[in-house]
C-alpha cells in the first residue's frame, strides 16, 4: 500500500522539492511524495488542509514549519509530523542536500517503503 508523504518547507522552492524528487526517484513505487510551502510564492504550492489530510506522514524542513502547520491546520496534524532539520541554506538538489539526504534520511524512507511493501504483500497474500 503506497504511503503518501508530504514535504513542507517555507516556499516550496528548494528543500521540500529536493526531498520530493530524491524520495520519488528512490522509492516512488511505495512512497508517493508531494512538496508544499507554508508561505509559497505560487498559489498551487501553498499547503492546504486537504493536502494535510491526504498525507500519511508530513516531513517539515524545520520545527518552525511544523509549528506553523499545527497552528494553522490544527492539532490533529501533529502526530503525522516529522522534522528533517534542514535550515534555509540549501539550493534545489545541491550537493549539500544530497549529502544530508544520503547520510541522515535515506534509511528512514527505505524503512517506510519496506513497510509499505510488506503491507501490500499481506493485503494481497504475496
Amino acid at each position: 500500500m503506497t504511503k503518501n508523504v508530504l514535504f513542507v518547507c517555507n516556499s516550496a522552492v528548494n528543500r521540500s522539492p529536493s526531498f520530493t524528487q530524491l524520495v520519488n526517484d528512490d522509492f516512488g513505487i511505495d512512497l508517493f511524495c508531494q512538496a508544499a510551502g507554508t508561505h509559497a510564492y505560487r498559489e498551487y504550492d501553498q499547503i492546504q488542509p486537504n493536502t494535510c489530510e491526504w498525507a500519511d506522514v508530513i516531513f517539515c524542513a524545520t520545527a518552525q514549519e511544523a509549528m506553523w502547520l499545527i497552528d494553522k491546520m490544527g492539532p490533529d496534524v501533529k502526530p503525522k509530523i516529522g522534522i528533517l532539520g534542514l535550515g534555509d541554506d540549501y539550493d534545489y538538489l545541491d550537493k549539500n542536500i544530497l549529502t544530508v539526504y544520503d547520510i541522515f534520511h535515506k534509511h528512514i524512507f527505505a524503512n517506510m517503503a519496506a513497510h509499505s511493501k510488506a503491507e501490500e504483500n499481506a493485503k494481497f497474500g504475496g
